[in-house]
């Protein structure tokens, strides 16, 4: 399930929260990356976290929130998510959206996010466009009942930390869950990301370089049928990334450009 369009109706935003470009992923009937949930309605710190954004499996700049949020049903200043484009060819399906709920912020800050799915793997390659130095952060949630082996989550590009948090997947319930995240201070534009590997058959591990600009996936020796190049092209054009997803075929690629 991916988030790619706006909060709600602007008319009635008392029960949105800030999760513009988050996903949650199950791969049978195991819940892998979940949301935080709903543990309370009345104001106070649990309503305010789990309408924060950090609650979600999505991205933050600058400690700011996608949702002015207070009160308990109330919301200020908020951004808007749009998909940009979609498509599918025989390894995977894609979708990319962006939303602009930074841009108040010195350099215009935007993120752009393309989610791509296949049998095996989840991939989330994430694009913050913008200009300036600034702080990136971003979040993933495993659900606390995913059975051993059925996933591996990679970060892409940088160190991940490792903290518990609360799940209220219930209301008025409290769980415990893992929540890995990726925090950088980069100069924009800046790109990461999520690989999130099923359990592969034969159990041979998958491997995903990052660097921050090429991502090439392997299996053990072999080459996958994922080939992920996001290259930075002229700094003066206003695109400054070219995204391939692409099967071990030369034309059985999906292209994007992220404007």
């Amino acid at each position: 399930m991916f988030r790619a369009g706006p909060h709600g109706p602007d008319y009635q935003l008392g029960h949105a929260h800030g999760d513009l470009l988050s996903f949650e992923v199950s791969h049978g009937a195991a819940r892998i990356v979940t949301d935080t949930g709903t543990g309370a309605y009345d104001a106070g710190p649990v309503r305010a976290r789990i309408r924060s954004t950090r609650a979600h499996n999505t991205l933050a700049v600058d400690e700011q929130e996608q949702l002015e949020a207070w009160g308990s049903f109330r919301v200020g200043r908020r951004g808007r998510a749009r998909v940009l484009r979609w498509g599918s060819d025989a390894h995977c399906s894609w979708i990319w959206a962006a939303h602009d709920a930074y841009r108040r912020l010195p350099g215009r800050p935007v993120h752009h996010r393309l989610l791509a799915v296949a049998d095996a793997w989840v991939l989330v390659l994430d694009a913050v466009l913008g200009a300036g130095r600034h702080r990136v952060a971003s979040h993933v949630h495993l659900h606390p009942r995913l059975p051993s082996g059925t996933a591996r989550v990679v970060p892409l590009g940088a160190a991940c930390g490792r903290r518990a948090v609360p799940l209220y997947e219930r209301f008025g319930e409290t769980q415990e869950m893992a929540e890995l995240f990726v925090e950088a201070g980069p100069e924009l534009p800046w790109a990461g990301g999520w690989l999130i590997q099923l359990a592969p058959a034969g159990g041979e591990p998958a491997v995903l370089a990052f660097d921050g600009r090429t991502a090439t996936a392997r299996y053990g020796s072999r080459e996958g049928p994922l080939r992920a190049r996001w290259t930075p092209l002229d700094p003066a054009d206003p695109c400054p990334f070219e995204l391939r997803l692409c099967g071990p075929v030369p034309d059985s690629a999906s292209e994007a450009r992220l404007c």
